[in-house]
């Protein structure tokens, strides 16, 4: 399994049946070869329930008491025997370390469903149990909904060439695993089995031929689980909580190529990471084993084995190189066969080599050099009956929300609201995690006398849930309602749930006497809901409306509802007869973008005021309904549609649909004519509707439909649909083929509608649209790029990767996930943000693991968010070593004292000698005749061996109580070493072009030691960070200033006239003074606020983490009314209601400071937590005044002049709550029991980080 090929190992089973899977992709910053070994595809002969290979020594009874002598399991109900490996196959798998229990050659193991797998020093194991070795016990086995279960596991026995020599179960004895929080919820299955007898395993070896001899092998990712062996009646000799982990690595297998090992029960799955720098030549693998070894005429790399075969899919390698994807060509080659005679009588089957590696063709050296992965995860989601997924959000910590409609009693629920469904149908809302493998709710919402699904979610900022669909129940939950009774005909409903999905906020019906059907839905910042859909009631709720009248047949509706659901802003009908309200979106000012399909509606400031009889429309209507803003047709001379709309935040809409037209009208597009039928089309009209941007048709010769729409923050668009062509555009394509007569796809697109970034085919093979095939209704993309998508398919070959449900039962809804981007730098080599806050391991964030021990360093708070604090006597961090041709070291420090004995060094990396051809490595540091310049020494070699020393500096620095930001780079094409200090280039030294830096000898490197001048460090250091290569003057700036900034408002109050404080950040989040008055401050001029209703109103924003600094000066206490200099709070009696923070004096108390902040866990739970301090006498008195938060570690600190008065701490990881209930934050006033203030407010600043102590110190010293 260290094999080359990608992406992934196919079982084909004995005979020739066999299985298909489409690629598994992730991203990784380096080159990268993914393997998937796919046990669930091993035939009857390897398989097992528990996935133990087992041996009875003696006849057990059957179900009759009779001894049965035949290796066979009759009396098990198959039906529950396939249920059970069906559940124990979504598990994860549990790598288990070797704690004395088995073989001290193994380091790791893992055992799944038919296989053992040991992870070994010289190469990896894995053993094929037989058939006959069927699961047994005396008693049942049970799986409780939580996956705790303990089992007594047979007897095993290992051929003689297995390193599991001393197994953990040869004695007997119980092994327990418990997962408290499992990614599947079966309900409990009891199963009873026999004993049989077994013969002995299958075992395959893969060997790396020349490499690491003693490769560092590294768990990753501790599981919950722990495992438990209780060996005899000695509890001497019993092994327990025993960890389990994710995954296994093993570090430079080769120089510069990793190994990572991870999956799940139905398969075992890994990846060979190569470098940039390395060369994938290196990896040569051997297969022992096996009966034979070629590479077929695909491509791809066929293993024999005795009873089958194994198909490992042919490379496709790529390169990310200055943001473009460059593919380069990749094949295996299989080398030599090499037998060896290890017994004496004869050759056994295991002495044949089987060697292979894989060439790659030319490619760029200087960039990582990756094979594909994309495919994050994709799961079936549903029961027995017919599921079907309709609607799709994705929060900002990528966990996903669907809605749909069920017709499953058994529905997978959790933490349910409703956990029973109704024979009619039910809506059904899921909350799935970010990483796709476990719900952290799915429910139920219905009546008991009709049917209803789900049409559509959204998820606002504090992850309260909206869901709109339709209903016939009479008896349709509602709450807070607008409307609590049914009307007739089919009603649409509008419900909102609470972010921890235990309740109602609100839900209602909404429609008339005759019929309503939502198709479209979307939220604004403040919670308003707009819905468009088709109504059939000429008494349909209008409120404010542009248009009151009905016409005959059908109209298309909009709808904006309050965000309390109590009430409709506006609620309109929209066109003549034959209109359909298709698609919706909201901007940022409330307004409405409305798409679909018409025979006439009303124009206003149109760019086609053409019907052809069927056109599609783009409406977009005012903030309180009152106007259409523009509304004009789209289309040509035959049918077109419109089915999604979308809108930036400059007021741009993206309109996508369906068009039969030859004269659709495009700009700049990319596809210029019609390709069959109908093909989709994409639009990007400008926020005044007066031109397109672009317009394209998209699409193959034999049409598409049901198109959907998002767009990403950076203005790429997104489609997803049907298709039936099998010439669609594919571009890095998961899947280039059609699959059956029709398939889904998804397609991205570039900002400026010129390119298309990424486009396949996805789905299973049908000759039957939509009913047992698959079709799309929903996509949404996260803050990152990533696409989600969901729908329903009927396929047992829809591709599913590390899903929560693997098995499809009747038709499922699904929720697929896309990765398309990486914010790892391809040449960064180590990152320690130093945001642990606590243990004796610093970990490295980037994908090399290369994590570091900390020899007397303490957590403090750093830079940004933690930091480590040096004593200058022996503290340091012990890294691994790691050595580059070129490089680039960057750090943030904070120096105590300077010390004038001993060498302070931040980074230490080098050998030095009076000799320089001893020299090696780099170091930064100060030396003690020169404590204020910091160096930067370098020594690089040329091909003959011959070295040079060159050091580069930063002199008087000042260089104690202040915050310095250093990088060091080399070049070694151009030869030059520079030294920035603070973003800036402050000197540059020059060795001759193309020597190398002199690797280092020494066993490891040290932040905050080098060896030169016995130095210790003694400050903060944080944000250490080693590249392979050169970074530019701007990739040095752009490290800079990422933490410098954070910056979000800044009012330095200096006008002195006018009603707007302009913000200075460069944010342009400018205030609005309402009744304040300028006046001098503490710095240049002020505002001065009356205590009666002078207030800044200032947009809202929210953020995770936060710093807010301000100065302040109090005319009067107040008694009577609280005195607010800052506020984004909502309060309310229950925590559960409350919202973001606010700093302020009580009248019970209105000498003490406070400052209030409510932040949730993942889950919805807030805590609330309030800082203070007595300031004993706070009026006519400056003072200066910062509130932070810190998310990593949960600290909320409170600082009056420059000093840190009070800290309470929220649970780790907590973020702020947003504050949706209020649309605008305020300066000088709090809602909270009419906060205004009475004194002057001077520079005001916030920042979306935590600031660290020193720079409140230096805020509140600079002014």
């Amino acid at each position: 399994m260290f094999g080359t090929g990608v992406p992934h190992l196919l079982y084909y089973g004995f005979k020739e049946e066999g299985l298909e899977m489409n690629r598994q992709v992730r991203i990784y910053s380096s080159w990268l070869m993914s393997m998937l070994f796919l046990l669930s595809g091993v035939p009857n002969k390897y398989m097992t329930a528990y996935g133990q290979p087992v041996q009875s020594e003696k006849p057990v009874s059957d179900q009759s008491g009779r001894y049965n002598d035949t290796a066979t399991s009759k009396g098990v109900d198959e039906a529950v025997k396939a249920k059970a490996e069906e559940n124990y196959g979504k598990l994860p798998l549990y790598f288990i370390r070797n704690d004395g229990q088995a073989d001290e050659k193994v380091r790791f193991y893992e055992r799944g469903i038919g296989h053992t797998t040991s992870f070994t020093p010289k190469g990896v194991y894995l053993s094929l149990a037989p058939a006959s070795q069927s699961p047994l016990s005396h008693e049942s086995t049970q799986f409780s909904p939580s996956y705790k279960f303990t089992n007594s596991p047979p007897s095993t026995e290992f051929p003689s060439s297995h390193p599991f020599t001393k197994s953990p179960f040869s004695k007997g004895g119980q092994r327990g695993i418990t997962k408290d929080n499992s990614p599947h919820n079966p309900q409990k299955e009891t199963r009873t089995n026999q004993f049989v007898h077994a013969t002995q395993p299958e075992t395959i070896k893969l060997i790396p031929l020349g490499a690491n001899k003693d490769p560092l092998i590294i768990p990753e990712g501790l599981q919950e689980a722990k495992v438990n062996y209780f060996i005899d009646k000695n509890p001497e000799d019993w092994k327990t909580n025993i960890s389990t982990y994710q995954a296994i690595l093993y570090k430079d297998i080769y120089q510069d190529i990793d190994m990572r090992f991870y999956g799940n029960n139905r398969q075992l799955e890994y990846d060979i990471i190569v470098k940039p720098g390395a060369n994938p030549s290196w990896v040569q693998l051997s297969y022992q084993g096996i009966e034979d070894l070629k590479v077929t005429e695909e491509g791809d790399l066929e293993i024999g084995l005795k009873d089958g075969k194994l198909i490992q899919k042919r490379p496709y390698v790529y390169q990310e190189i200055e943001g473009k994807r460059v593919e380069r060509k990749g094949e295996f080659k299989v080398s030599r066969l090499e037998s060896k005679v290890q017994n004496l009588k004869h050759k056994t089957r295991n002495s044949k080599h089987f060697i292979y590696a894989f060439q790659v063709a030319s490619y760029d050296k200087r960039y990582p050099l990756v094979i594909d992965p994309i495919l994050e995860y994709s799961t079936y989601l549903g029961g027995s009956g017919l599921d079907s997924g309709r609607g799709i959000a994705v929060d900002t910590a990528g966990n996903v929300y669907v809605t749909g409609g069920t017709y499953s009693f058994d529905f997978p629920t959790a933490n349910a609201l409703d956990k029973k469904g109704n024979k009619e149908g039910d809506v059904f809302i899921t909350k799935m995690n970010a990483a796709g493998t476990s719900l952290i709710y799915s429910t139920y919402l219905g009546g008991n006398d009709g049917g209803e699904y789900g049409a559509g979610i959204a998820v606002d900022a504090a992850r309260n849930v909206y869901i709109v669909g339709n209903t016939t129940s009479f008896y349709f939950p509602t709450f807070n309602a607008f409307d609590e009774s049914y009307n007739g005909g089919g009603d649409i409903f509008v419900a909102k749930i609470n972010a921890a999905g235990t309740n109602i906020i609100y839900s209602t019906y909404l429609g008339g006497s005759g019929g309503e059907w939502s198709y479209g839905m979307a939220i604004d910042a403040s919670g308003n809901v707009y819905i468009t859909g088709e109504v059939q009631s000429g008494d349909f709720p209008t409120v404010n409306a542009f248009d009151e009248s009905f016409g005959p047949g059908h109209e298309a509706f909009v709808t904006k509802m309050n965000a309390d659901g109590k009430s409709l802003i506006y609620s309109t009908y929209l066109g003549t007869s034959a209109t359909l309200g298709n698609g919706i979106a909201a901007d940022a000012f409330g307004n409405a973008y409305v798409t679909g399909r018409t025979y006439g509606i009303p124009l206003v400031n149109a760019l086609d005021e053409t019907n052809f009889g069927g056109e599609a429309f783009v409406t977009k209507i005012n903030t309180d309904g009152s106007n259409l803003i523009y509304s004009t047709y789209l289309g040509g001379s035959s049918g077109d549609d419109g089915t999604g709309i979308a809108v930036d935040a400059d007021g741009n809409a993206y309109i996508t649909g369906r068009t039969s037209s030859d004269d659709f009208p495009t700009v700049n597009a990319i596809d210029g004519s019609l390709n069959g039928s109908g093909d989709a089309f994409v639009t990007k009209i400008n926020a005044a509707g007066t031109s397109l941007i672009y317009s394209t048709y998209f699409g193959g010769s034999d049409g598409e439909n049901n198109i959907k729409i998002a767009i990403d923050a950076d203005r790429n668009v997104y489609i997803t649909g049907s298709t039936f062509s099998g010439d669609l555009p594919t571009v890095n394509a998961l899947d280039g083929n059609l699959n059956g007569k029709s398939d889904l796809f998804v397609t991205k697109m570039n900002a400026a509608g010129t390119s298309l970034i990424f486009s396949t085919y996805f789905g299973g093979g049908s000759d039957y649209y939509p009913y047992d095939g698959d079709s799309v209704s929903g996509i949404a993309v996260d803050t990152v790029g990533n696409a989600y998508i969901t729908g329903w398919t009927g396929l047992y070959d829809f591709p599913i990767v590390n899903a929560f449900d693997a098995s499809l039962i009747g038709r499922d809804a699904f929720i697929t996930k896309i990765l398309f981007v990486t914010k790892i730098p391809s040449d960064l080599q180590v990152r320690y943000t130093c945001n642990e806050g606590g243990g004796t391991m610093v970990t490295d964030s980037s994908v090399n693991g290369n994590n570091g021990i900390i020899e007397g360093a303490t957590w403090t708070t750093g830079r940004e968010e933690g930091g480590l604090s040096f004593d200058g006597i022996d503290d340091a961090v012990s890294i691994p070593l790691i050595n580059n041709e070129e490089l680039s070291v960057c750090a943030w420090f904070y120096k105590n004292v300077n010390d004038t004995t001993n060498t302070d060094a931040i980074f230490g990396g080098a050998r030095w000698n009076a000799d320089p051809q001893l020299r090696e490595g780099f170091d930064v540091r100060f030396i003690p005749s020169a404590p204020d310049t910091l160096r930067f020494v370098l020594t690089t070699q040329d091909t003959s061996g011959v070295r040079t020393t060159k050091e580069a500096q930063a002199k008087s620095l000042n260089s104690v109580g202040s915050w310095y930001h250093v990088a060091g780079t080399y070049n070694k094409t151009t030869g030059e070493q520079k030294l920035y200090i603070n973003g800036q280039l402050v000197d540059t030294k020059i060795h001759p072009a193309g020597n190398t830096a002199v690797p280092l000898s020494y066993s490891e490197m040290k932040i905050g030691y080098s060896k030169y001048g016995t130095g210790y460090f003694n400050g903060i250091i944080d944000d250490v960070r080693l590249y392979r290569q050169a970074l530019s003057d701007k990739e040095v700036q752009g490290i800079y200033h990422a933490v410098t900034s954070g910056m979000q408002i800044h009012y330095a109050f200096d006008e002195g006239t006018g009603t707007i404080a302009h913000d200075a950040s460069g944010n342009d989040n400018h205030g609005e003074i309402q009744g304040a008055v300028w006046t001098a401050g503490k710095s240049g001029n002020g505002l001065s606020f009356d205590g009666i209703n002078d207030s800044v109103s200032v947009p809202r924003m929210n953020h995770d983490k936060i710093s807010l600094s301000a100065w302040f000066r109090k005319n009067a206490n107040d008694t009577s009314r609280a005195d607010a200099i800052f506020s984004g709070l909502r309060w309310s009696s229950d925590p559960q209601l409350r919202e973001g923070f606010d700093v302020r004096f009580s009248p019970g108390s209105p000498d003490t400071l406070r400052y209030a902040l409510v932040t949730m866990d993942g889950s919805g739970n807030k805590t609330t937590k309030t800082v203070k301090e007595n300031l004993v006498n706070s009026v006519n008195t400056w003072y200066h005044v910062v509130c932070t938060y810190n998310m990593a570690t949960g600290k909320q600190h409170l600082y009056v002049n420059g000093q840190l008065v009070d800290t309470d701490t929220h649970p780790a990881g907590n973020t702020i709550v947003p504050l949706t209930y209020y649309d605008d934050i305020r300066v000088g006033y709090s809602r909270y029991k009419t906060g205004y203030f009475n004194g002057l407010i001077d520079e005001v600043r916030l920042y979306q980080r935590a600031l660290s102590d020193q720079e409140v110190q230096e805020l509140y010293t600079n002014n």
